[in-house]
């Protein structure tokens, strides 16, 4: 007996979560569009043109993926910070701004990918910081350090250098110029927004660190209890990924300097 009602209850489970999921699936064929939320302040990923369009890395997936869906792209500009509440209130579909996958977001979201690996560095005009080999070089009070409000960088400062002073800002250009304006020592971030500043400032004098202190997967966000979109969405990624599309888009987007010049 016990049995049975554990056979019910586990396809009772399923069934309303499928039911769900193809409500979700079902909402965004009405609405005949997929809003993906970013802040479009994290080069590469997504940034403002110089005609007021939106491009980058990201810009491209996401067009890729809602062409494969049928659907017409809405990007939603947000906050870093105030992403993840605006998913789970309906107002995007899917984040995709830089985020790194991590357990302590993953108890709030679902995460599809990665479809970019990056990792912890710095941006700095002092070579003595670019020199740490380990957070803990640089976990001092006298060291000042910028990062973005709500994001991984934040976090790991508070753990692994609690003696600094943290600097929250509310998008990478600000960061950027807290540095440049000496209010902050260096802007901790991802490797990826560091190349593209100093890319774009080759003779700024900016310098960071030799390898990356750790290994930070990138991915989409999405609510947990869509199982039929998190589960199409996964699989989209994983063809981009395996007929070369990802690598096109990342050769493009991180290693070529044509798509400067769209730039302000």
């Amino acid at each position: 007996m016990k049995l049975r009602l554990l056979g019910v209850s586990i396809l009772f489970f399923f069934f309303t979560f499928s039911l769900m999921s193809q409500s979700t699936l079902s909402i965004l064929k009405a609405r005949e569009e997929l809003k993906v939320g970013l802040t479009a302040t994290q080069p590469p990923y997504a940034m403002m043109a110089k005609d007021s369009t939106i491009i980058g890395f990201e810009i491209d997936i996401a067009q890729k993926i809602a062409d494969k869906m049928g659907l017409k792209l809405n990007i939603v500009k947000l906050n870093f910070a105030d992403l993840i509440t605006a998913l789970t209130v309906g107002e995007i579909d899917v984040i995709m701004s830089g985020m790194t996958i991590s357990a302590e977001r993953n108890m709030e979201i679902a995460f599809i990918g990665p479809y970019h690996i990056s990792g912890m560095s710095i941006l700095t005009f002092a070579q003595v910081y670019a020199d740490a080999k380990s957070p803990e070089d640089l976990n001092k009070g006298s060291v000042k350090i910028a990062t973005l409000k709500g994001s991984t960088s934040e976090a790991y400062v508070k753990e692994y250098m609690p003696k600094a002073k943290l600097i929250s800002a509310e998008n990478y250009e600000e960061a950027i110029e807290l540095v440049d304006k000496d209010k902050a020592g260096l802007l901790l971030s991802g490797n990826a927004i560091i190349r593209y500043t100093m890319f774009r400032n080759p003779d700024s004098g900016y310098v960071t660190l030799e390898e990356a202190f750790n290994y930070e997967p990138i991915g989409l966000g999405v609510m947990p209890n869509d199982y039929l979109f998190v589960n199409l969405l996964q699989n989209i990624i994983n063809e981009m990924k395996e007929n070369g599309e990802l690598e096109s888009l990342e050769n493009y987007w991180f290693w070529d300097d044509e798509w400067i010049e769209k730039l302000n």
